[in-house]
């Protein structure tokens, strides 16, 4: 009995799982997620090319608030407000923005059995059409 009780806890995720850098699915970023408040966001630390000068200096170009279009990518929350769901173990009703298209999407985050991140993000409500993309915890 206690081992089952013991196969169960250690399934389940803690909060704070999530924390610490992430590279995207096709390398071209690395997102530091840090939690503040008790909701979880990602900040972008690093770009494709950023350590050659070119994509440190990358701007927000296509944000639809002109006045964030001079901003640079490294700094930005690129995932935004996640809270952590005990029972589903899930970080959702947070937001993706996606700096390359200018648009938001609502998303959520679950850690595979082999501990890569899950983010899927969709319209609205419709996360059945949504997307989701495998990212690798690193440590660089």
């Amino acid at each position: 009995f206690l081992f089952i009780i013991q196969c169960f806890i250690s399934l389940a995720q803690k909060p704070d799982a999530i924390l610490g850098n992430w590279m995207s699915e096709n390398k071209d970023k690395i997102v530091h997620i840090y939690k503040a408040n008790d909701l979880y966001y990602g900040k972008v630390v690093w770009v494709k090319d950023s350590s050659a000068g070119k994509g440190a200096g990358r701007l927000d170009i296509k944000n639809p608030n002109a006045s964030l279009n001079n901003r640079k990518i490294i700094g930005i929350n690129y995932l935004l407000s996640f809270a952590y769901v005990s029972d589903r173990n899930v970080w959702k009703d947070g937001t993706i923005y996606n700096y390359e298209t200018g648009n938001s999407y609502s998303a959520k985050i679950h850690l595979s059995e082999t501990g890569d991140l899950e983010l899927t993000g969709y319209y609205g409500i419709l996360w059945f059409l949504g997307r989701t993309q495998i990212w690798t915890r690193t440590n660089k």
